[in-house]
Parts: C-alpha cells; sequence; structure tokens
C-alpha cells in the first residue's frame, strides 16, 4: 500500500462507515468466541493504522505488528502498546505464545498465503483461536485491489483449504457485507466487463473508500452493513464482499493408558 493511502486510511479508520460497521461485526464475533480476559494474549497481525486497537485491547492483553514502518507509525502516533514490525510470512515469536490470533484483510496481501497460515499456527497455543477475514471471490477484483496491493480474493472452501492445510480446525465460515453485495457486484462487473480495470497498477487508480459528502448516508450505510452482526450471531450467510473465518488449534489430546 501506498504511504499517502496509509495516511488517508488512518483518518477514514475513525470516521467512514465500511471500517466502523466492520469494527462493530469484529467486536460481535469476538464476543462470542472469546470472553474478555485481560490475561489473554493476542496477535494483531497486520494492525495497519491501529483502528481496531481500542475495541481489541478489551479482549486481552494485545501486541500489534504490521510490516511497514508507514503503518506503525500512525500506531506509535496514538501511543498503542506493543507494537512490532512483523512479516506475516516469518513472525518473530516462539511457537504457542498466543491465546488469540486476528488477522483482519491481511492474508490477500501475502505473496505465500499457505506459509502464512503455518505461521499463525506455530504462534498459536493449542486450544487457541485465530480469527480471519479476507475480501471475497476473484470475480469481485477492483480497483480497491489493485491499490491495496491484493495477491487474491478467497471464496469459502479456497480459506478453508489453506488454514485445514496448516493444521486449523474450522469453526466458523461466513460471507458478510451481504446487504451492500449487488450494488458492488453490479459496478465491479461493469468495470470488468468494459475492460476498464485492464493494465492498470497502483500509481493508475484511485481507493474506493472515499467519506461520503453527505453524514446521513455516511450514518445509514454504517447501520445497514452494522446489522449484519446479528445474522452472524444466528448462522453463516452465502455471499458477500467479505469473508469471515474462525479457525480453532485443537489442544493436545490426553494419552490414553
Amino acid at each position: 500500500m501506498k504511504t499517502s493511502y496509509y495516511v488517508e486510511y488512518a483518518t477514514l479508520q475513525n470516521t467512514h462507515w465500511w471500517y466502523l460497521a466492520r469494527g462493530e461485526i469484529l467486536e460481535s464475533i469476538l464476543r462470542q468466541v472469546v470472553p474478555a480476559d485481560r490475561s489473554r494474549r493476542m496477535l494483531d497481525l497486520g494492525c495497519g493504522p491501529g483502528g481496531l486497537r481500542p475495541m481489541l485491547a478489551q479482549f486481552g492483553r494485545l501486541v500489534s505488528t504490521d510490516f511497514t514502518f508507514d503503518a506503525l507509525s500512525h500506531c506509535q502516533a496514538q501511543q498503542l502498546d506493543t507494537l512490532v514490525a512483523a512479516d506475516g510470512m516469518k513472525l518473530p515469536f516462539a511457537a504457542a505464545k498466543f491465546d488469540v490470533v486476528c488477522m483482519f484483510d491481511v492474508l490477500e496481501h501475502l505473496s505465500d498465503d499457505a506459509l502464512a497460515a503455518r505461521e499463525l499456527f506455530r504462534v498459536l497455543k493449542p486450544g487457541g483461536v485465530a480469527i480471519i477475514t479476507v475480501p471475497a471471490f476473484q470475480w469481485l477484483w477492483g480497483r480497491q485491489d489493485i491499490v491495496n496491493y491484493h495477491f487474491r480474493r478467497y471464496h469459502a472452501a479456497q480459506l478453508q483449504s489453506v488454514l485445514t492445510a496448516a493444521g486449523f480446525e474450522i469453526a466458523k465460515t461466513s460471507y458478510f457485507n451481504v446487504v451492500l453485495f449487488p450494488i458492488v457486484a453490479a459496478v465491479r462487473l461493469t468495470f470488468r466487463l468494459l475492460g476498464l480495470n485492464r493494465g492498470k497498477t497502483a500509481a493508475d487508480v484511485r481507493s474506493d473508500m472515499r467519506q461520503p459528502r453527505i453524514r446521513f448516508i455516511n450514518t445509514l450505510l454504517r447501520k445497514i452493513f452494522a446489522m449484519e452482526k446479528h445474522l452472524l450471531r444466528a448462522g453463516n450467510l452465502p455471499f458477500g464482499v467479505s469473508l469471515l473465518c474462525v479457525a480453532c488449534k485443537r489442544a493436545a489430546q490426553p494419552i490414553r493408558q
């Protein structure tokens, strides 16, 4: 991601409907999976500008990592504790160090997602939980993927395969951002059919993440997106712009005599 976008996202993460609603959804999932416990060790892998830090800190002692110093400098400015520069495919942590690992919209940035999944599994304690989100469906590829230097988008079976190959057991897989899916799909398919993104690089396109000029629109979109937290509590959603997975590292089995 370009340095200029970190500056932009550092502002948008506290005001833009997508970031705010996604934060509500992720908090709801965390409350289901891992009750608050300040003794728990948590890793926020690929924290970006650190917008989710206040929410995540409710659930345990948080270590935040990112690959770029541009991202970490924004976190440092917020005086976030325990910041580590780290490559998601080669984590500088001992095995079985964390009770929970959060990896929100990061895996798609890594060239070798299988290696990253194995590292995720390695640093997680037996009985621990990984909560992962990624962008969904390769056919939804658009300028936001180009701007963010994504390698891929995922469908559910693909993400599950990467994680189970690393040793994880899958507890939940669901798409989300389903309400706005038809609009996003229509726009991105139109761009694709017209070839408007063909051959484009990050230098050629602008981010989709623009603050709505009318505050009411921003509030409305946030409420529409955030209401999906209730749907996700009840079950899994069959499609959406994003994909969520809760994966577990099985605790060591007792030796039978």
